[in-house]
């Protein structure tokens, strides 16, 4: 909360009148030596991470959105091995909820039809911040840790 809300880039990228809740659900993977699934989840109020919480949704009055998917799926995801996009366009994460708080508007061409897709710079911004958070992963994960 304390790195994020010192980021200028981020602070600056949520500029909206717009208040979130974010649960991110990281599913166990017992084949993987991950035995437990668990909830971590923020809230972004006047463009600032105001709460973090663990264990479970914490429903409000904000937009709230829900992210779920297997351990090594958000494991990739800090080791910038698979973005969120992709996640989400492979079906590796799930979204309940108000997908426009992540989602922005992007256009592209392809030889049919318009296709877009992809997520708001704030978005980007704090996955960004979070890879240089250090950390440690479980089961087969353990090897893995992102740096400082």
């Amino acid at each position: 909360m304390k790195r994020v809300n010192s980021d200028r880039l981020f602070v600056d990228l949520r500029k909206t009148d717009r208040n979130a809740t974010y649960s991110l659900h990281i599913e166990r993977e017992p084949e993987n030596g991950v035995e437990e699934s668990f909830t971590v989840g923020f809230s972004i109020i006047g463009g600032k991470m105001d709460e973090v919480w663990t264990g479970h949704d914490k429903t409000t009055e904000f937009t709230d959105l829900v992210i779920s998917g297997k351990y090594g799926v958000w494991v990739d995801i800090i080791h910038d091995r698979l973005s969120l996009t992709d996640a989400m366009l492979s079906r590796k994460l799930a979204l309940r909820g108000e997908t426009s708080e992540i989602y922005g508007a992007t256009v592209w061409m392809s030889p049919g039809p318009l296709f877009g897709v992809g997520v708001t710079p704030a978005t980007e911004r704090i996955i960004e911040l979070a890879r240089h958070i250090p950390t440690e992963f479980h089961g087969k994960f353990a090897m893995s840790k992102t740096q400082a």
